[in-house]
């Protein structure tokens, strides 16, 4: 297998898991009311996905490592892996031909679950599971038979083009794709690229089946070294805590704005770009380190200051568009449930008589300081 191989395969991979995600949560969006925890319950199911994939790859890798040759080990692992990609392909055709796009699918268990994050999820795992996690296993199954056929220790620039072709399509899709073409268009050209990165995938597992390893000889196996408990205690959290932040900066932004794709990709572009920055060696701890301690003081700040502090007026919005859907639904007059009397005035300067309809809730410890401010900064009319 050539280096050349290796790299298109895992950027071409990449490229379909991360145009994947916004798409099909665009879809589901409308269906489930338009909340930014769509897009959450999304990343939650791809982040699972991931790790799925991951752990099928060391799986299939590490399979009978005392008792199989090495051209054992790659025989089975290219059959196994080809079955999967089968199986993948086969869904994605199905799919294709019964919805008329493979991610168009219908909602699923919509009734009958009080909260609509467990149909998010079943939806998305009988409809795309096995494409997701064939896709997420991608990058560590390279790795391993591109340094066994070259006889090479594990060369960790191959993630580099996979967040690179990730990175790619979280930028292609709202800048270009969602603005030029419909979403039937973007979720068939998804099905022919993924049958196109299956036949290179197959290819890549093929040779690396019939590659003679030069590294070794055809019966030894490769020595796992003992990890320390803390060692692997810190994988686990190091990746928890960013992903959190990343789910927690997402949900913020999204709810304070709109669920929209471009605000869902934003954040996870620039934490996509932390790993090519890491797996193509441009990382130093010694620059690194001392830039998120002041990223992290600058964040506290703004967070405390407020957004007005930093040249942003505190409520942004303009409500021009909802007069003229209300006068396009031959509307002139509405009552308004809400306590911000800004929205009162600004419907009536474009001419929709609005007569507010107040809406207050006793405040609880959790909103309480949320309600005051809104109150004091916004001119809420509440009784906290």
């Amino acid at each position: 297998m050539t280096p050349r191989l290796a790299n298109t395969t895992a950027f071409l991979g990449a490229f379909l898991l991360f145009l994947l995600q916004p798409v099909i949560a665009k879809h589901l969006l409308p269906r489930f009311g338009g909340a930014s925890t769509i897009w959450t319950a999304a990343v939650f199911f791809f982040m699972t996905a991931l790790l799925i994939g991951y752990l099928y790859a060391y799986a299939l890798l590490r399979q009978n490592l005392a008792t199989r040759t090495m051209g054992q080990r790659g025989r089975l692992q290219t059959k196994v892996h080809t079955i999967l990609l089968c199986a993948a392909s086969s869904l994605i055709i199905l799919e294709g031909v019964l919805w008329g796009s493979p991610l168009s699918p219908p909602v699923l268990f919509e009734s009958g679950f009080a909260s609509p994050i467990a149909a998010i999820l079943l939806t998305l795992l009988l409809s795309v599971g096995i494409p997701s996690m064939t896709l997420a296993a991608t990058s560590p199954l390279l790795e391993e038979w591109l340094s066994r056929a070259r006889g090479a220790r594990a060369d960790f620039r191959l993630y580099a083009f996979s967040n690179a072709g990730s990175l790619c399509a979280l930028l292609a899709y709202p800048l270009i794709l969602e603005q030029t073409v419909s979403s039937r268009f973007v979720g068939l050209l998804w099905g022919v690229l993924f049958l196109l990165y299956a036949l290179f995938m197959a290819r890549a597992a093929r040779a690396s089946a019939t590659a003679l390893p030069v590294f070794s000889s055809e019966d030894s196996a490769p020595v796992l070294l003992p990890l320390k408990r803390r060692i692997v205690a810190l994988w686990l959290l190091l990746p928890a805590l960013g992903s959190l932040l990343l789910l927690a900066a997402t949900a913020e932004i999204t709810r304070d704005l709109a669920p929209v794709p471009f605000l869902w990709l934003l954040p996870l572009a620039l934490y996509l770009l932390s790993f090519i920055v890491a797996f193509a060696g441009a990382y130093s701890r010694e620059i690194f380190a001392p830039l998120a301690l002041l990223a992290s003081i600058a964040a506290l700040w703004a967070l405390g200051a407020g957004a007005d502090a930093l040249g942003f007026r505190a409520d942004a919005r303009t409500y021009e568009s909802a007069a003229d859907i209300l006068r396009d639904l031959g509307l002139s007059r509405v009552r308004l449930l809400t306590n911000n009397p800004h929205k009162l005035e600004e419907l009536a300067r474009f001419g929709i008589s609005a007569t507010r309809v107040a809406l207050e809730l006793p405040p609880g410890k959790f909103n309480s300081a949320y309600l005051r401010t809104k109150k004091r900064k916004l001119g809420h009319l509440l009784s906290v």
